[in-house]
């Protein structure tokens, strides 16, 4: 597992992998750049391996990225540029976090379903809890669905806790999301 800050080159992946895992209820692709550019943001991927041109990985598997690595984005001044040549590593998970004065919020994480429960999720989270920490946040919120076991048993194993219920949370499927935090002090 590589985890590093995500790049420009890294969002078509990064997007797939969104409407993938959140269907109705995934970001667009202006929101995710609205909150990368915003004050406090922080959004890293881990990649493996190097996709080749018709969208297979090396050591991991076929993905379904063909034509996307090529796909043209406008570029943003928020997301670094790769400075490797060649084709992107596949991403197989993302996550960001915003830190603002004492509080940071998880606003986003998704794993490759066919890379889920392999430690990517936790690697992810344990970076994002280490810039939080690293900016000075005394405590960290998320929102998750009730019905995503998976997640609530990470957020859980990783110290986390339920603060609250808010019905209706999810725009797609009107699904509910518990609040949870985690001290960071």
């Amino acid at each position: 597992m590589t985890v590093r800050p995500l790049t420009l080159e890294d969002m078509p992946q990064v997007m797939e992998l969104e409407r993938d895992l959140f269907g109705a209820d995934a970001w667009s692709e202006r929101a995710m750049r609205d909150y990368l550019g915003a004050s406090g943001s922080y959004f890293v991927v881990d990649a493996v391996g190097s996709v080749d041109a018709v969208g297979s990985v090396d050591a991991v598997g076929t993905a379904h990225t063909a034509g996307l690595v090529d796909a043209v984005c406008p570029v943003d001044a928020a997301l670094p540029r790769d400075d490797h040549a060649g084709t992107p590593a596949l991403v197989t998970g993302y996550g960001g976090i915003q830190c603002l004065y004492s509080t940071a919020e998880v606003i986003t994480l998704g794993v490759r379903r066919n890379q889920q429960r392999s430690g990517i999720g936790q690697s992810l989270m344990n970076h994002l809890l280490d810039h939080a920490r690293e900016t000075g946040a005394d405590e960290v919120l998320l929102e998750v669905a009730t019905t995503n076991r998976a997640a609530l048993t990470l957020y859980e194993s990783l110290g986390f806790h339920r603060i609250g219920l808010r019905r209706g949370y999810y725009q797609g499927d009107g699904g509910d999301a518990f609040t949870m935090q985690r001290s960071l002090t």
